[in-house]
């Protein structure tokens, strides 16, 4: 069970800051570095993503929004053996932990910069990456014309991006939610979505957008394919997976019924055009499902094959 509006929280990275909203300023996406991330692949399939697009022959490594690193430590070992991998975080409190991480490990220089004013380097690198980070800008393709004129020519782009609207969206007819508040539902992270994004925060399905958008930046030879791992849920709850994506089964019951405040998720479906009737109603909705996926892993009788809508897109920096 996704809490509703959980990605809300997290920022823009390159854009308006969505921690405005609150009288305390924390550092972008600060709930969301957890180890969970270090099981969002599998291992076999980050191989293929080495043959398919040779990263081993990448030595020079230019990562936006790198955060603390999770994604950096997986392109480690793909990449080139001596590859050099530069970070860019806005964030003071990411490079400080950036810094510490790799401390002992050479070659990994950590930049506090903005993408919009980005600095200057001496040489174009052979690879610019992202993870999880253009759901949260506004202007998609300047992120992608900056990533293009960084590139050597034939350089490759790698973007690993969500559709959480797809995500938001699982629920089968053993939920108990009729076809009229299933409807409800949808509405109300439809309108949500839709808010969100005229609040300044972002799309949360811009997987969807990006063939579009990676093409009109002037890249080409663009692929894509869908991240196999999948966030398994069954009795006894208790795998490491689990235990680490989703808590220990006390921590995932708590979480369940964890929605964000109604009056921010009423902001962003009003923003959205969901009117008041149409908010209650996938509310309601969204309690009922929260209080039986409680219910649900309280009788050890809640399984989910845990779809995720990941998606990772490779193209080339044009040679002319």
């Amino acid at each position: 069970m996704l809490n509703a509006g959980a990605s809300a929280r997290r920022d823009n990275q390159f854009g308006r800051d969505a921690y405005s909203m609150s009288e305390t300023r924390q550092p972008h996406s600060a709930e969301h570095f957890t180890n969970d991330r270090d099981h969002w692949w599998n291992a076999d399939y980050l191989d293929l993503l080495q043959q398919r697009y040779a990263l081993q022959t990448c030595r020079r490594v230019l990562e936006f929004g790198a955060g603390i690193g999770h994604w950096t430590v997986l392109l480690r070992g793909l990449c080139a053996p001596d590859a050099t991998f530069t970070l860019i975080e806005r964030e003071p409190e990411w490079i400080a932990a950036l810094e510490r991480r790799f401390s002992d490990q050479p070659g990994i220089a950590a930049v506090c910069a903005d993408v919009t004013d980005m600095p200057t380097f001496d040489a174009p690198f052979d690879l610019v990456t992202c993870q999880t980070l253009l759901m949260h800008i506004a202007d998609v393709e300047e992120v992608l014309r900056a990533a293009r004129r960084l590139l050597r020519p034939g350089g490759l782009l790698l973007v690993v991006e969500p559709n959480n609207l797809a995500n938001r969206l699982q629920a089968t007819p053993d939920s108990g939610l009729t076809p009229e508040e299933f409807g409800a539902l949808a509405a109300l992270w439809w309108a949500w979505e839709i808010g969100r994004t005229k609040r300044g925060f972002g799309r949360e399905w811009i997987a969807e957008e990006l063939p579009r958008l990676i093409v009109r930046a002037g890249f080409t030879n663009l692929t894509a394919s869908q991240n196999d791992k999948l966030f398994l849920r069954y009795p006894p709850y208790d795998t490491l997976d689990q235990t680490v994506v989703h808590g220990s089964l006390t921590e995932a019951i708590a979480a369940a019924t964890e929605l964000e405040p109604r009056t921010q998720v009423w902001d962003y479906c009003l923003a959205g055009g969901l009117d008041a009737l149409g908010f209650e109603r996938g509310w309601a909705a969204l309690e009922m499902l929260a209080r039986r996926t409680s219910d649900g892993l309280c009788a050890g009788s809640l399984s989910s094959a845990g779809l995720a809508n990941f998606c990772v897109f490779g193209a080339r920096a044009p040679f002319s």
